[in-house]
């Protein structure tokens, strides 16, 4: 991913503190074919994990980019801003599940 050296942050701990404020990131992968699949997913961050600390994230097994998490492709984690947790309660009809949107 091209970063202009005006943006680029190298700084761990900085780095680390955005993720841990803003932990609602973009996955992106790329499927058996080589197309661009992404999906916003919570993430949280392994600090302690070697050599820059490690993302734990879930991805639901009806989302087919779980198989590109197969240990042999890479992965690209977009993090940006404020995000909030939107409980199933808050909705007026049920069954409803938890999700996640921009704040």
């Amino acid at each position: 991913m091209y970063v202009p050296k005006a943006f680029r942050e190298d700084d761990a701990a900085r780095l680390h503190a955005f993720v841990r404020a803003w932990s609602f990131g973009l996955l992106v992968t790329a499927d058996a074919d080589g197309v661009p699949v992404a999906t916003h997913i919570p993430f949280v961050l392994d600090e302690g994990a070697p050599p820059q600390g490690r993302l734990i994230a879930h991805v639901a097994r009806g989302n087919p980019q779980w198989r590109a998490l197969d240990g042999t492709r890479q992965a690209l984690a977009i993090f940006s801003g404020p995000h909030a947790y939107v409980s199933p309660t808050w909705y007026a009809t049920t069954p409803a599940v938890p999700t996640w949107t921009a704040a």
